[in-house]
């Protein structure tokens, strides 16, 4: 999706597959390799041409650890993330929301899983159902991904 349409609907529709995953989880849990309970790690090559930009390979390098204790669960870049990344941008669902942050992304610094500033949470006791993050670089290409259930 992202290679025709664009990064944001790459991410939309990642959101929505995982969103479908999570619903559908009695169906899912009996497919054959369905990759849980370990976490989706990825090494993403992102290359433009004719203006698209696009995925051009992808390797497992980078080591997360998705943390669902104390007040609020938190996600921690353990290994593998490219010197050239920027940033982290942050989706996760919680109730029927899916938030969006962006974090630091130096390693092992706790990225706590709460509703961004200034935002009503209407679902403050569910919890966080899945998190998706992405590294994104200076040039805004994303140099690497990864996500899990919780």
């Amino acid at each position: 999706m992202s290679a025709q349409y664009g990064v944001d609907i790459g991410c939309d529709s990642t959101d929505a597959a995982m969103a479908w995953a999570w619903k559908n989880w009695a169906r899912l849990r009996w497919m054959t390799n369905p990759a849980v309970p370990i976490p989706l790690q990825l090494d993403v090559t992102i290359a433009q041409r004719d203006g698209v930009a696009g995925v051009t390979a992808i390797a497992a390098s980078t080591t997360f650890k998705v943390t669902n204790t104390g007040a609020a669960p938190s996600l921690q870049l353990l290994s593998g993330v490219p010197a050239s990344t920027a940033r982290v941008a942050v989706r996760f669902k919680k109730g029927d929301d899916v938030w969006e942050l962006t974090a630091d992304p130096t390693l092992g610094t706790a990225i706590a899983l709460t509703v961004p500033g200034g935002e009503t949470d209407k679902f403050a006791s569910d919890p966080v159902d899945w998190v998706l993050f992405t590294l994104i670089d200076a040039n805004e290409r994303i140099v690497g991904a990864g996500g899990a259930l919780i």
